[in-house]
């Protein structure tokens, strides 16, 4: 049976919010949102090159796990 999962992609919180909490905020509602829908596994995605965005997710939890390609259609 597959394992049902929740998918988050590009979360920003705007600059000059950022270090107030808010980041985590989403982030704990989209885990108790994906809890009560039955989810076993939550993912996300984000662009390559935030670093500090990287350190914020591993300091929640997440593990890098796939690379991912893409190409624009003409």
């Amino acid at each position: 049976m597959a394992t049902r999962r929740a998918q988050i992609e590009s979360v920003r919180v705007a600059g000059h919010l950022r270090g107030q909490g808010i980041g985590h905020a989403l982030i704990a509602d989209a885990e108790a949102r994906a809890c009560a829908a039955g989810c076993r596994l939550m993912q996300l995605t984000m662009h390559a090159s935030r670093a500090d965005t990287h350190r914020f997710y591993e300091t929640l939890g997440f593990a890098p796990s796939h690379i991912r390609f893409k190409r624009d259609l003409p």
